[in-house]
């Protein structure tokens, strides 16, 4: 699993193509809708099966141990006990993923030939051509200020869930 992690994310653009342009068990195309964007960001990548091994692995057994003893079964275990415990890691790899796709730029600009979707990035590339550099580059200071309120806002959360299935005690 880890291994994956050192694999160019470039190298699984043309896989990922082939599957939206003819999505398996469905069959359409999903290239120039919104879909195309999110479908791959929230396909399991390594890093995000990482984190949530170690959280997972931090659940203390005596808890699961107790929902047993009280009646519960596997899927009342993890529905009242597992998933109220892993929102924080849940929301770490919710923005992560969420700024992911914001910052991308060669996969929207592939997807995406048409106006209707264009993301912020692609779009600053479009217009580009035939503008000065400083008005371009206060075009992608202008698109990088979300992500940085984003952070802002979730910086809490974000450390919390990232060292939370760091201790043992």
């Amino acid at each position: 699993m880890l291994a994956t992690l050192m694999v160019p994310a470039a190298v699984m653009i043309i896989p990922q193509y082939v599957t939206v342009i003819h999505l398996p068990l469905f069959g359409f195309n999903m290239l120039n809708t919104p879909w195309v964007i999110w479908l791959p960001a929230v396909a399991a990548n390594a890093f995000n099966i990482f984190l949530l091994k170690r959280f997972f692995d931090s659940i203390p057994q005596d808890l699961l141990s107790a929902a047993a003893i009280d009646g519960a079964g596997p899927l009342r275990t993890l529905w009242s006990i597992i998933v109220p415990m892993s929102r924080p890691i849940l929301g770490v790899i919710s923005i992560f993923t969420i700024t992911g796709v914001w910052k991308d730029f060669l996969w929207p600009l592939l997807v995406l030939p048409g106006e209707k979707y264009r993301t912020v990035n692609v779009g600053i590339f479009a217009f580009s051509h035939g503008l000065p550099q400083n008005v371009v580059l206060a075009g992608a200071v202008i698109a990088s200020i979300p992500t940085i309120i984003f952070f802002l806002i979730f910086q809490k959360n974000i450390m919390a869930g990232l060292t939370t299935g760091a201790l043992r005690g």
